[in-house]
């Protein structure tokens, strides 16, 4: 699919999207909602908070984990030696991500984002929805207190 191609390409070669990509009809959407597609999400809704929750008390072991409010879609980690941590825990058979990227900075806009910029090199991001297990959370917590800086105060 080429949005998916584009995207990835712009956030790893720092390139500015192509507004004529973004704007294209990219979401395929071929049937209308099930019936009890509501239903079903609120169900989900209930088992995923759970499982967030004994994730992120799990986390919450590491030093430079921001407060909970910061935790619903990913637990995060502020980190001077993110990157590292980052490398560790892949080179470990485990994953996480890296901060979101600034909208800014020429990507979508030519804005600069200094903050941005700073959290997007010192977030970690741990999941804790149903791709992880407790078994991983728990690997991921011993690999990071060993190796993870927190920074005391933004600069």
């Amino acid at each position: 699919m080429e949005f998916d191609r584009h995207i990835k390409e712009c956030h790893s070669e720092n390139l500015p999207i192509n507004k004529e990509i973004i704007l294209s009809n990219w979401l395929e959407i071929t049937n209308g909602l099930r019936k009890d597609y509501f239903d079903t999400i609120k169900k989900v809704a209930i088992k995923s908070r759970e499982h967030k929750k004994m994730l992120n008390e799990i986390y919450s072991n590491i030093q430079g984990s921001l407060p909970l409010d910061y935790c619903s879609w990913r637990y995060q980690l502020l980190l001077e030696n993110a990157q590292e941590c980052i490398k560790a825990l892949f080179d470990n058979g485990l994953f996480c991500s890296n901060h979101y990227k600034s909208l800014g900075n020429g990507y979508f806009d030519d804005v600069y984002t200094p903050n941005a910029v700073y959290l997007e090199s010192h977030i970690v991001n741990l999941f804790n929805d149903f791709r992880f297990s407790c078994e991983q959370a728990i690997r991921t917590t011993e690999i990071l207190k060993q190796i993870a800086i927190p920074i005391e105060r933004m600069p």
